[in-house]
């Protein structure tokens, strides 16, 4: 495997950077008489910085599906002749580079197993650890091996080996593979893997008749592992731990929900919707099929991947308040059953009310004429959280 230095983009051309945390600073300090002209450049700015960004993702994919086995250095190219352009920041280049870094490795590894095992049964064991009892397909995409089986006992049991049970590390057993086999599953990004080099590389599919049902799922999942090379980073939780006694019980309610969407996210269920909603987008999905999709198959208390996350944060939750945060002075201390049920009732009315909002992001990006593409691109570069406030600036 090529061996890469600390993975760096530099532009050509001599340009000012434009950080919008730093310039966001400046304007709260800029003449009352500047202020109207000064926020409207900085909008100006920021928005010409977010459709850059997303533009440039967009090229990169369409560069490495023409030519999966670009070189680092070329793919680079494509990033810093823009730099100037949209005023990249250093951190900005230097996230696209360790993207770019990543590709070029997993793609390297996606050569290295189609020349190992040629023989598609013999790659799925190698891959997934399974001896299949029927015909396997595989497809090689710039960054992933996709598998399409046409066994429903092979996928099932591909797919089981992707849900290790939370607490004990076992597999499940004939009772739970025969109910995934009747499932809605029809393909899935493939997390636990036999070797560790091969994790965001594999994914799988059970076989339809309908070839444009089998490209369909192939892109879906596919788009899962492409969302793991730049995945955006969220900023800290920030929060006062000193609340006064008026409407206090409000105060601590609030607070509550922050945190429990703070741990929420923490556990990575808001990333998992995130690479849901974009990848049933990627397939054609509207984003109301898409809202109505997620939740029924993402229904928390349901989801067995999810639902050790929410009989753990009562406790974290409890801990945090006692420890971080008082009334006047003094220590809150939460009854532990009324915290499981707010945490219950926050992952059904407020993860609803949170869902909408996202996906509503989507729709208000379609009226102001942004191609699918582009919507993709862009809502891509941002953790979900933001996409609202992302759409609604948006010219």
């Amino acid at each position: 495997m090529e061996n890469f230095k600390e993975p760096e983009i530099k532009s050509k051309t001599a340009y000012s950077p434009f950080d919008p945390e730093s310039e966001l600073e400046k304007l709260k300090h800029a003449p009352t008489k500047e202020k109207k002209q000064k926020i409207s450049e900085y909008k100006e700015n920021l928005i010409n910085q977010r459709k850059g960004i997303a533009s440039i993702i967009k090229e990169i994919d369409k560069t490495i599906h023409q030519n999966p086995s670009i070189s680092f250095d070329n793919l680079s190219h494509v990033v810093s002749e823009k730099a100037p352009q949209y005023r990249l920041t250093e951190e900005q280049l230097n996230n696209f580079s360790e993207a770019l870094k990543k590709y070029t490795e997993r793609h390297e590894i996606v050569e290295k197993y189609k020349n190992l095992h040629p023989e598609a049964k013999n790659l799925f064991k190698e891959c997934l650890g399974v001896e299949p009892e029927g015909q396997i397909e595989v497809i090689y995409n710039p960054i992933t091996i996709h598998f399409i089986c046409h066994n429903h006992i092979d996928y099932a049991k591909a797919y089981t080996q992707n849900m290790r049970l939370p607490k004990s590390g076992t597999f499940f057993g004939d009772d739970e593979i025969k109910s995934i086999i009747s499932a809605f599953s029809a393909g899935a990004a493939i997390s636990q893997v036999k070797n560790d080099e091969l994790k965001n590389i594999i994914t799988i599919s059970d076989f339809h008749d309908r070839p444009e049902e089998n490209r369909r799922i192939i892109n879906h999942e596919e788009q899962h592992q492409s969302n793991t090379l730049f995945k955006p980073k969220k900023k800290d939780l920030v929060f006062s731990g000193e609340i006064s006694r008026d409407n206090s019980e409000n105060k601590i309610n609030n607070l509550l929900l922050e945190l429990t969407r703070g741990l929420r996210e923490m556990y990575g269920i808001d990333q998992v919707i995130r690479d849901e909603v974009l990848s049933h987008y990627k397939s054609a999905s509207s984003p109301e099929e898409i809202y109505n999709l997620i939740l029924t198959y993402y229904n928390y208390p349901e989801k067995i991947e999810f639902r050790s996350a929410m009989e753990a944060m009562p406790e974290i939750l409890q801990k945090i308040f006692k420890n971080e945060v008082s009334v006047d002075g003094n220590p809150v201390i939460l009854n532990i059953e009324e915290v499981k049920s707010k945490v219950g009732e926050y992952f059904e009315t407020k993860y609803k009310d949170d869902l909408k909002s996202w996906i509503d992001s989507i729709p208000v990006l379609e009226k102001k004429r942004f191609s699918r593409d582009e919507i993709l691109s862009l809502l891509y570069s941002y953790p979900i959280d933001e996409w609202p406030g992302v759409a609604r600036k948006m010219p």
